[in-house]
């Protein structure tokens, strides 16, 4: 409400608004018809058929919202008559896979990725015809420093952090083992304070925790024992990249794909191949660990992240009342407290919703090694959501982990995350 309530107060027009689809119908569009001295701002929201959207996008309106994977549509549809001059860009670490020095042009032979283009799209008008560029996002640095460079250069060209990705890592970063030929890299030990610096004119971060006191999250791990035969796949996997099942061989070709093999058999299921319709069960137990929580909880409702498909198909076959948060009027369903199990993967659910209305429960199902991804979820039910709807309680927060597998370091990757994002949001507070 207070990016509406800035283009209201300045009068603006021709703002552009890019948010994930659900949050851009459910949350955008919504705000703007909630609030009284919002309602004389004409917010239209790009959905629908191409002939629906481009209707409403010829029709007056001083702020058109649309989703991150029509970008490559609308710069086609306008060509070079760009009208916006505003964009607010909501969820902002989808730029960073942005790459200045490639200009987007792909090499022979190649397809550009699917984010590439939808960055390509806005950057061409980023500092051409948009005249301001506002980034948002809880997460700005989630999994790492190098996230940063992509958003930052639709802000301010690169001024801040250079004009090029290139230039950006090699001024502020080095490789973890200079003798790996595909080295990771980290910051220098300057590094962290000098981006900070250069980031402060331009950054501002507002920590409900330096306003008004919240609730901690409770939270709690379940293990869970894998039973002899799912032990013995998974010692099987990580010895010899390889396991033999009922339906048939399941291999891993490098150590990186062993490690994605290892985090399903720990989950429940493996796939056999790259289609996700084709998985194999190894155990139940986390189902089983599920089942004994929801009892646990007598009825209280419950939000359960999963990360692969196979566990979304399990769940809502093994809990009847379990509800997919895509399906019709799940929302709404769920806020008004008519779901007691709620599924949902946090790349395509995780970011801007308002969940918090249904519950203060969360399951992590299989844990995330991604930061940006765990963190925004959480968020959706999180103490600051609880207080903005005047809930008085604790986010309870529940973690199903396979006891002596991979679930242990992929929470501990997280973690230490975590405590970088902590430690950028800190230095950019308004509140010092």
């Amino acid at each position: 409400m207070v990016v509406l309530d800035l283009i209201r107060d300045l009068w603006l027009t021709h703002v552009l608004i890019v948010a994930p689809w659900l949050v851009a119908r459910e949350v955008w569009l919504k705000e703007s018809q909630r609030w009284d001295h919002l309602r004389d701002l004409h917010v239209t929201a790009l959905i629908g058929t191409p002939d629906a959207r481009r209707a409403r996008l010829l029709a007056p309106s001083a702020v058109t919202v649309i989703n991150p994977e029509l970008l490559p549509w609308l710069a086609d549809t306008l060509g070079e008559d760009w009208p916006f001059t505003t964009v607010v860009f909501d969820e902002s670490t989808r730029l960073k896979g942005y790459r200045a020095s490639s200009r987007f042009l792909p090499r022979p032979g190649s397809r550009p990725g699917r984010a590439t283009k939808r960055a390509a799209s806005l950057a061409q008008h980023a500092h051409h015809r948009v005249q301001r560029w506002i980034n948002l996002s809880g997460t700005p640095v989630a999994n790492g420093y190098l996230d940063l460079w992509g958003p930052q250069w639709f802000v301010d060209g690169g001024l801040a952090l250079g004009r090029t990705f290139g230039a950006y890592k090699a001024r502020w970063f080095e490789p973890e083992n200079a003798y790996s030929p595909h080295p990771r890299l980290k910051l220098k030990p300057y590094s962290e304070l000098q981006i900070q610096e250069r980031l402060k004119p331009t950054t501002h971060t507002v920590r409900a925790q330096d306003w008004f006191t919240l609730l901690t999250p409770v939270e709690r791990t379940i293990c869970i024992e894998l039973p002899p035969d799912a032990r013995r796949a998974y010692t099987s996997m990580q010895r010899h990249l390889a396991v033999d099942l009922n339906e048939g061989r399941v291999s891993a070709l490098n150590a990186g794909v062993k490690a994605g093999k290892l985090r399903q058999i720990a989950s429940g299921a493996v796939y056999r191949d790259e289609r996700e319709d084709s998985w194999s069960v190894v155990h139940e137990e986390r189902l089983e660990a599920l089942a004994s929580l929801q009892e646990e909880l007598a009825g209280a409702p419950l939000l359960v992240v999963i990360q692969y498909r196979h566990e979304a198909v399990q769940i809502l076959k093994r809990f009847p009342q379990a509800v997919e948060i895509h399906a019709p009027g799940a929302l709404e369903r769920w806020n008004a407290g008519q779901i007691p199990m709620l599924v949902l993967h946090a790349a395509s659910a995780g970011h801007g919703l308002n969940l918090q209305h249904g519950g203060h429960h969360i399951c992590y199902y299989s844990p995330y090694s991604d930061n940006e991804l765990y963190s925004q979820v959480l968020e959706r039910i999180g103490p600051v959501r609880q207080q903005q709807a005047g809930f008085d309680r604790n986010v309870f927060i529940h973690h199903l982990e396979a006891h002596d597998t991979v679930d242990q370091q992929t929470r501990g990757l997280r973690e230490g995350r975590l405590t970088q994002l902590q430690a950028f949001m800190q230095a950019a507070s308004l509140k010092q």
